[in-house]
């Protein structure tokens, strides 16, 4: 059961920070958002933890964009200096599927092309990426991939896939969270209000995806094995070893 408080979880992974003024002891978060909803949500996080805000406000866009970006501070609270004194490796091991849903839509993306979930962690070394992937896969029996964004200037940064088998168990419950919390400006984090994930059976799983590219040899008859082999419909197969779908499974 997580124990850490997720207003310090999500100031430190998150769209947030987590500070310590010189004349303090405890720490305050801060955060801001150009959604003044999901800013809003974060508000009444603070308030179920008992976390008090003190100043609330807004700023330009410091890229030269006309947007609002709406923005507030908390009050120090020892429960945010809990946070603030923790190691990386103890906030990744306290996130539970609440703290993932918040981090996903502060820092995750989806792929229309694919129907898949990417999770930005671009501060995390590769040892904290797979203790990332430990408790993800933990609270979801999938394991996620490990990535990385190459930049054009040469920069290297981590981000995590979710594969389909992961994205069918997270999606409904991301989408069910969104829902809940009214935040009706974030489905476009889950494909749409209105999308509905293929049922399992529609849908080829990454493993069987990687087990056609094996056995395809390119030679006559490798279509017909394969369809007998794996009890999957000709059309199926053709598309994998075609290279027309499932592109983003490596």
């Amino acid at each position: 059961m997580a124990r850490l408080s997720k207003t310090g979880k999500n100031a430190r992974l998150g769209d947030g920070v987590l500070t310590v003024g010189k004349s303090n002891v405890n720490a305050r978060s801060g955060f801001m958002s150009t959604d003044k909803s999901w800013l809003n949500f974060k508000l009444r996080l603070c308030e179920h933890e008992g976390i008090k805000v003190t100043s609330k406000g807004t700023q330009k866009s410091g890229y030269g964009g006309t947007k609002t970006i709406y923005k507030f501070t908390s009050r120090v609270n020892e429960r945010l200096t809990e946070v603030y004194n923790a190691s990386i490796d103890e906030v990744i091991s306290d996130l539970d599927k609440v703290d993932l849903f918040i981090w996903f839509i502060d820092d995750g993306s989806w792929h229309k092309t694919s129907n898949t979930i990417h999770l930005y962690c671009n501060m995390f070394d590769d040892r904290e990426v797979s203790l990332l992937s430990d408790q993800i896969e933990e609270l979801y029996k999938v394991r996620p991939t490990k990535r990385i964004d190459r930049k054009k200037d040469g920069r290297q940064f981590n981000y995590l896939y979710f594969p389909r088998d992961l994205v069918r168990l997270f999606h409904p419950e991301a989408k069910e969270f969104i829902e809940a919390n009214h935040l009706e400006s974030m489905y476009y984090k889950v494909g749409g209000k209105y999308y509905e994930d293929k049922p399992p059976r529609e849908q080829l799983s990454d493993d069987t995806v990687r087990t056609i590219r094996r056995l395809y040899k390119g030679k006559r008859g490798d279509i017909k094995f394969i369809v007998k082999r794996l009890e999957i419909s000709r059309d199926k197969v053709k598309g994998v070893t075609s290279g027309q779908t499932y592109k983003s499974v490596f």
